[in-house]
């Protein structure tokens, strides 16, 4: 077998600065991309990594879910700042657009916190360095949405999704705001459907929630009211509540006061909290900045003061050893001769883990030709080390968090995969539901990729497991048949220990609403709405017509 290079190709631009790209892992999947750790090779064999954002192969011949990847990548261009992730170029490589992405080495601020958190002593990040990282996500947030375009347009450029999953601090203490894929912009080129929901629900806007057409910046003031109030009480927003009782309650009462969680908060914080907080968007900051400035003025007044050093010394102190680790595994990618490009499978959590099994003559994931690789143990371990710590960069780019990291496993048989819709003559329908709305669904211990979920499966006589699970939650397993049409529902119980602390967060009575009626509040013959949502074909989240 003649080995073929391991890299991908873009257009030429003359002469010897044709873009080779050379595959180090890929570090995930989203619903409408592929994100790979990559290597440029430029002239006189200097090497940069990056993180190349490419379009799933399954979805190019949709025009329409083309248009959209091509809009965000040309709006993500025009974003340069220190405080935003930069996408330096659009380039089309094995006929797929790709979005060429500088990679950073650091953690998600959501990871961050919970390894904090998950210690022995249960620490919490200094207030001064939280409110620091804030005031800096902030910042960035004001340039985004003050953008114009070449021509001096406004971009109305709106995040839609600001969470702490999607604030990246980097091992030098700096912080950017990471996906911007969701982000809208007033040329309409993603126009939000009535019912429509983006984002995560736990950090929403009221307005977002009801899936209003005419979101604005207000919305991702919101958002970071969300994540002051979490400084503030060393706590997360709404732990352990299912999504029907946080929108109800955001709708009907609002966000419950920081005070109310923890005693010894500070009046000006908490009001510069509430404000960002406030139901009404009228009653909010009007730009990122103001609230920043505030931040800051009040911060100050009261010592809270960090520096960018000293918040990179927390996440050193946390990571230290993985990145030493990631950048050995990296360092034996790039110098080995070995041209093999691994094959990824996913596991329960979505999760991509190196099996060291790459197929002769397979088709990889962008298009280049996968060969058989040398038995190199220590390498493949030094790669599972790599793509676990890379594992926290894909989740911040598809916001969504980290798993805990699985036990090692001897056997390199990849995990089994959910059921998708298949052509085939041999197949049943599968429909499986849980509530709380939140929870999550796992087909033979294989995360489902939405609750609600719909499918298609091959027939066979072998006994399944449905499993659910939700924090705050008893796990619930079932087990079905595929000899014929699937169809499990799980109602799970509030666990006894998480109920008490549950039971903080409702704040005055539960009044139903006409879009979205509480699930113990509905009459008996109302639709029943305890999974008020839906995932259509192209991933995104809506609210049930019934349930409106």
């Amino acid at each position: 077998m003649n080995p073929e290079p391991n890299h991908m190709e873009g257009p030429p631009s003359g002469g010897d600065h044709q873009p080779r790209y050379q595959i180090v892992a890929q570090v995930g999947q989203g619903g409408m991309s592929l994100i790979h750790l990559a290597a440029v090779r430029g002239a006189h064999g200097i090497q940069k990594l990056v993180v190349l954002k490419s379009m799933r192969p399954e979805l190019l011949q949709d025009q329409k879910m083309r248009r959209m990847f091509l809009d965000e990548g040309r709006r993500a261009t025009l974003l340069n700042h220190a405080n935003i992730v930069q996408t330096y170029e659009v380039v089309t490589i094995d006929s797929r657009p790709v979005m060429v992405m500088e990679y950073m080495e650091g953690q998600a601020l959501s990871k961050v916190l919970k390894h904090l958190s998950a210690g022995p002593e249960n620490k919490r990040m200094s207030l001064g360095a939280h409110l620091r990282i804030l005031q800096d996500a902030l910042i960035g947030l004001d340039y985004a949405h003050n953008l114009v375009d070449y021509a001096g347009k406004s971009l109305g450029l709106v995040h839609r999704d600001v969470s702490p999953q999607n604030v990246f601090v980097t091992y030098d203490g700096h912080v950017k705001i990471l996906d911007f894929g969701i982000a809208k912009a007033v040329d309409g080129s993603h126009h939000t459907e009535i019912g429509e929901i983006k984002g995560k629900i736990r950090y929403m806007a009221p307005e977002q929630m009801h899936g209003a057409p005419d979101v604005d910046r207000r919305a991702d003031i919101f958002g970071m009211g969300a994540m002051l109030w979490e400084a503030l009480t060393g706590k997360r927003l709404w732990q352990g509540v299912p999504d029907t009782k946080v929108i109800n309650t955001v709708l009907n009462d609002g966000v419950p006061a920081p005070s109310t969680e923890r005693d010894g908060i500070h009046p000006e914080l908490e009001a510069i909290c509430m404000k960002a907080l406030a139901r009404e968007r009228n009653d909010r900051y009007e730009s990122a900045g103001q609230m920043q400035a505030e931040l800051e003025r009040v911060a100050d007044s009261l010592g809270l003061r960090a520096s960018h050093k000293d918040i990179g010394r927390i996440v050193q102190d946390l990571f230290g050893e993985e990145r030493g680790k990631v950048r050995q595994a990296i360092e034996a990618k790039l110098s080995s001769q070995e041209p093999a490009i691994f094959e990824l499978p996913v596991d329960e959590a979505g999760m991509e883990l190196l099996t060291g099994q790459a197929r002769s003559g397979t088709p990889s994931a962008l298009g280049v030709t996968q060969l058989e690789p040398r038995n190199r143990l220590g390498l493949w371990v030094a790669f599972l080390g790599l793509l676990l710590a890379c594992a926290a960069l894909f989740f911040a780019f598809q916001g969504r968090t980290p798993p805990p990291s699985p036990a090692p496993v001897a056997a390199t048989k990849p995990p089994p995969t959910p059921p998708t819709p298949s052509a085939d003559a041999d197949t049943v329908t599968v429909h499986f539901v849980a509530s709380p709305p939140n929870a999550q669904l796992f087909m033979d211990g294989v995360l489902l990729p939405s609750n609600p979920y719909d499918g298609k499966s091959k027939t066979d006589s072998k006994p399944h497991e449905l499993r659910a699970e939700a924090a705050g939650f008893d796990t619930k397993t079932v087990e079905f048949s595929l000899a014929g049409p699937a169809d499990a529902s799980l109602s799970l119980e509030a666990s006894s220990k998480s109920s008490s602390k549950a039971g903080k967060h409702a704040v005055g009575s539960m009044r139903p609403l006409p879009v979205l009626p509480h699930p113990t509040t509905a009459k008996p013959d109302a639709p029943n709405c305890a999974s008020p949502f839906s995932v259509d074909a192209n991933g995104i989240r809506r609210v049930r017509p019934e349930c409106m």
